[in-house]
């Protein structure tokens, strides 16, 4: 009884805190959008409540930092992975890496085939070969959305821990060069002309961002700037050029 009434004190106390009202708010925010608003409530309270143990759970390691940032690394992955596959040009037009030429907006014309390469994707035109194309990009863009969730979730969760920078942070920067990358790495799959210049290192070059992350620099874009300084990524670096055909 007495271990019990701690927890509840102890959760009374962080509903109370900065970080547990942004959260609060970021799922009031997410879970109103209409790709999230359609789950039940049953399905909302297990993916809220997933989140809100990975968060805790954050805070148990020995190292949050490095705990936070390979989560948050993880869903960004996840993330990206799955929206080279149906982000179109007017949602690219929207977002912050709108001026990136290398990220084109265009693979969803293509996703019937693109889909064979991703493993959620495939799993459900398997188990439902009827599934349009469009029936494709829908699911896939709630499921963007989930991980979006996540992924933005933890970066409130890594801004209070205080790995953050005020000029020039770090996240979005890595959030366009894994979209860069998983873009480069599809378009050679599915036989699409790749845009990034360097053909055989653009893998290297924007995949390796994630290094930066996990490897524990400051700021891993200005690591990235400093060792990349021909490339461009988040309007640093020379103007970008696409790829010449051979």
């Amino acid at each position: 009884m007495l271990n019990f009434i701690k927890e509840r004190v102890e959760l009374w106390k962080f509903q109370r805190t900065p970080l547990a009202q942004a959260i609060r708010q970021h799922t009031q925010t997410y879970f109103g959008m209409p790709s999230l608003a359609s789950f039940t409530e049953e399905n909302k309270t297990k993916l809220i409540g997933d989140f809100c143990q990975r968060a805790g759970m954050i805070y148990q390691s020995p190292n949050p930092v490095v705990a936070c940032r390979e989560t948050l690394a993880e869903y960004t992955l996840g993330f990206t992975k799955l929206q080279v596959h149906c982000l179109k040009e007017g949602e690219k037009a929207d977002n912050f890496y709108n001026e990136n030429p290398y990220i084109s907006g265009q693979i969803w014309r293509h996703i019937r085939q693109s889909s064979d390469h991703h493993e959620e994707l495939a799993r459900w035109k398997w188990e439902d070969p009827d599934l349009t194309d469009e029936d494709l990009i829908g699911n896939a863009n709630t499921r963007c959305a989930l991980y979006l969730y996540y992924a933005n979730g933890m970066n409130i969760v890594r801004r209070h821990l205080g790995d953050f920078s005020e000029e020039k942070d770090w996240f979005r920067p890595f959030v366009e060069a894994c979209l860069v990358n998983e873009e480069h790495l599809l378009r050679e799959k599915i036989g699409l002309p790749v845009l990034v210049p360097d053909k055989l290192l653009g893998s290297l070059i924007y995949g390796g961002f994630l290094n930066y992350v996990l490897n524990g620099e400051q700021n891993p874009f200005f690591a990235w700037t400093r060792d990349f300084p021909d490339h461009y990524l988040a309007g640093e670096g020379p103007p970008p050029r696409l790829a010449t055909a051979e």
